[in-house]
């Protein structure tokens, strides 16, 4: 039996890690490899060896006992955090809250395998990175995002703030200001005169933060004004949020505003 290399082993490990085996190398290296299953002991009879043929890029199954002598083990040791994120990228994509929890006890019922906590976070961060792309990625395409708004909202306030230090180096994003222009009008015409302010952290590798503002409708609801992501929560930036939210809604001399926050040092 030929087969290639990479190819055998891969599914050869999948295999058992689905029959809740484990094993062990007792030789591999780029033209030999030969496994033995570790059981309760040692003392399973299961044995696999392959090398390679020469000038060419397969391997030959030379020896292999195929019957287990021992029980099952569902260590999850061969269940690596790339393997892992294959197989909940699919649940991911359709928008599922995966969970560590939730990606735990989907490997157990699927594939009868205990994975640790940390190899379900990376798992899970792999397979995000693939679904959605890396972080990186993502920001280098917030001018593309930015015109696909506008276009589709007509007097939308979209603001950028950007740093680039000097024109060698590529222009890093710092934050961005948004309020729909019918939310704005709808806010004007019908919501009471009383805007609440907060913020909070956003999960991810870059540590920004997410402002927003919301005011109550006529049946006692939220209603959501404008949002902002920047760096940090800073005097700096609550003066720049707010400063664009007065531009939208109006300053003082039009119309009294009620502000609530939990950050005493923002007075307006």
């Amino acid at each position: 039996m030929s087969f290639s290399w990479g190819l055998s082993l891969r599914r050869l490990l999948r295999r058992l890690l689905l029959n809740g085996r484990d094993i062990r190398y007792v030789k591999n290296d780029p033209v030999r490899c030969r496994v033995k299953c570790k059981g309760l002991g040692g003392e399973c009879l299961w044995m696999a060896f392959a090398s390679k043929v020469e000038k060419s890029g397969y391997v030959t199954l030379k020896t292999l006992k195929s019957k287990h002598t021992c029980g099952r083990n569902y260590g999850g040791r061969l269940a690596s955090s790339n393997w892992i994120a294959k197989k909940i990228t699919n649940n991911l994509s359709r928008g599922e809250d995966m969970k560590l929890g939730t990606v735990i006890q989907t490997i157990q019922d699927k594939y009868m395998a205990n994975i640790s906590v940390w190899k379900a976070y990376w798992a899970r961060r792999k397979a995000r990175e693939v679904v959605h792309e890396k972080a990186v990625q993502q920001y280098g395409r917030i001018r593309d995002y930015c015109v696909e708004v506008l276009r589709a909202n007509p007097g939308l306030t979209l603001k950028q703030k950007l740093d680039r230090p000097c024109p060698t180096i590529q222009p890093r994003f710092v934050r961005m200001y948004m309020c729909l222009d019918d939310v704005k009008k709808g806010f004007l015409a019908v919501c009471r005169p009383i805007i609440g302010l907060d913020g909070c952290h956003l999960k991810g590798d870059y540590g920004q933060q997410l402002l927003v503002a919301v005011g109550r409708d006529p049946n006692d609801n939220y209603f959501s004004l404008a949002v902002a992501t920047l760096e940090a929560e800073t005097k700096d930036s609550w003066a720049w949020f707010l400063e664009l939210l007065l531009q939208d809604i109006g300053d003082f001399t039009n119309k009294k505003w009620v502000f609530m926050s939990d950050q005493q040092k923002a007075r307006y």
